[in-house]
């Protein structure tokens, strides 16, 4: 499948680029939207819609929470799930990212990307449907390969982990030490854990605002 994809990129021309799989949709004016939020927000490399799921007979059935991303969520093992459908980005980000897929992989493609992505960019959420994943009853990859998927997605991330930058690494240490701290207070119920959670922990994520579509102006801020 990668080796495919990547000849399809190798053919594109355009600055902004995206993948969508055969059995999934792209939402109505989708790419006009995604124009119109590249050109608003010079500062954004990679963006992700609002998570969304089709049903067998093309009818949107599901939405997702607008999730804000950071690289060390996947450090720590919460990476479910960027949904590739609904991600676009620069050519810039592709090109300092290596400018290919990896073919050696099967299942976990767009996870390698995302995290080679991350080593340059940061995730913008946007609250608007882009993409949608197509949800059906069985033979879907997503299903039946689910296992061999997490598999190569941990061996990427574990590679990924010993390679991190010192920086990084102490950044990762201390998320940890915090996180054991708050499940602490949540455990014992001796402090404020949410607030301890909002306060100390979470602004070490390093998370980039969220971009929401504003009614008095009709645009996205």
């Amino acid at each position: 499948m990668y080796d495919a994809v990547q000849k399809g990129f190798e053919k594109s021309s355009g600055e902004l680029m995206a993948w969508i799989n055969s059995d999934d949709l792209l939402h109505r004016g989708a790419l006009n939207t995604v124009s119109e939020l590249f050109s608003s927000f010079p500062q954004v490399d990679w963006i992700q819609g609002l998570p969304s799921f089709f049903d067998e007979q093309g009818r949107i059935v599901q939405t997702g929470s607008l999730k804000k991303w950071s690289p060390f969520h996947f450090y720590l093992g919460d990476f479910r799930w960027i949904q590739q459908e609904s991600s676009f980005w620069r050519r810039s980000l592709w090109d300092k990212a290596g400018g290919q897929v990896n073919r050696s992989l099967k299942y976990a493609g767009d996870f390698d990307l995302w995290l080679r992505f991350f080593r340059h960019a940061s995730l913008y959420s946007c609250s608007a449907l882009l993409g949608g994943f197509r949800l059906r009853k069985s033979g879907q990859l997503s299903q039946t390969h689910l296992r061999e998927y997490l598999a190569e997605a941990k061996n990427l991330l574990d590679s990924e982990l010993e390679n991190l930058p010192e920086e990084k690494k102490r950044t990762l240490s201390r998320i940890r030490m915090k996180q054991g701290i708050h499940k602490t207070f949540e455990r014992f119920k001796i402090f404020n854990a949410s607030g301890f959670y909002a306060r100390v922990v979470q602004p070490e994520f390093r998370l980039p605002p969220a971009i929401f579509f504003d009614r008095a102006s009709q645009s996205f801020i």
